[in-house]
């Protein structure tokens, strides 16, 4: 299993291309991924959301050049971002507390109805929070289950 800093290891010991990587890198994780994702996170099931990791993954693998049966997990981790399982989340919590504030009752009244549906609820307790908290600490919370995963996956493996 790779460490997570040898994604960072690699581009400082491929300078030839780390231009290139840099690049890459910067086109799939920067800040217009989450924007692009968000309009198809909260329409699509858990199915769907892994199948999109899943290609999210095989970028990362090409880019770093890890083999198919690698996991990139802790990479992504290394990095300071998290995989899309885990952003589709985030998101959903910024939408879900955005509908809770919003001061238009059509929204709010949304918010109230499906605010004890099942996978809004499985979402707050599985990233231990609530959608009063801050945007910086619901982020806090889904980065800090995705270092807890890559976490048991170093031990593990």
């Amino acid at each position: 299993m790779r460490a997570q800093c040898d994604a960072r290891d690699t581009w400082r010991n491929n300078s030839d291309d780390s231009l290139n990587r840099s690049t890459h890198c910067q086109c799939m994780c920067g800040p217009e991924y989450p924007k692009t994702t968000l309009g198809i996170g909260l329409h699509v099931n858990a199915s769907q959301i892994r199948q999109l990791n899943v290609c999210w993954n095989s970028v990362y693998r090409k880019i770093f050049h890890y083999n198919r049966w690698e996991s990139v997990k802790c990479c992504i981790n290394g990095l300071g971002r998290m995989d899309s399982v885990h952003i589709l989340a985030f998101q959903a919590l910024i939408f879900w507390k955005s509908l809770m504030q919003s001061t238009n009752r059509t929204l709010y009244s949304t918010y109230m109805c499906f605010r004890r549906e099942r996978d809004y609820m499985i979402l707050l307790r599985t990233y231990n929070c609530t959608t009063t908290e801050s945007i910086g600490i619901l982020k806090s919370k889904v980065f800090e289950h995705y270092t807890s995963i890559c976490a048991a996956r170093e031990v593990t493996g």
